[in-house]
């Protein structure tokens, strides 16, 4: 779900017109931040700080650190 939410997110984001576009990306942010401290805890790295307020260079960094365990949260979802 971790990859799905990161692609979800990044399509929300692109999109055009998108009803309510700031109220479902924060929804999405929220979720994705969720399960990404999710992620952290399982693969021992240190989660953003700041829950659905983190700073997008705090979530790169926990994105690069998972892509270092070997969870890449960017690859394609399949379908």
């Amino acid at each position: 779900s971790l990859r799905r939410l990161r692609a979800e997110l990044d399509v929300t984001e692109t999109r055009p017109g998108v009803p309510a576009k700031s109220l479902r990306l924060k929804a999405l942010r929220g979720a994705y931040v969720d399960a990404l401290t999710a992620a952290c805890e399982r693969l021992e790295v240190r989660p953003p700080p700041g829950g659905a307020r983190a700073p997008l260079t705090e979530i790169y960094r926990v994105e690069a650190a998972l892509r270092e365990r070997g969870m890449d949260v960017r690859q394609p979802v399949s379908r």
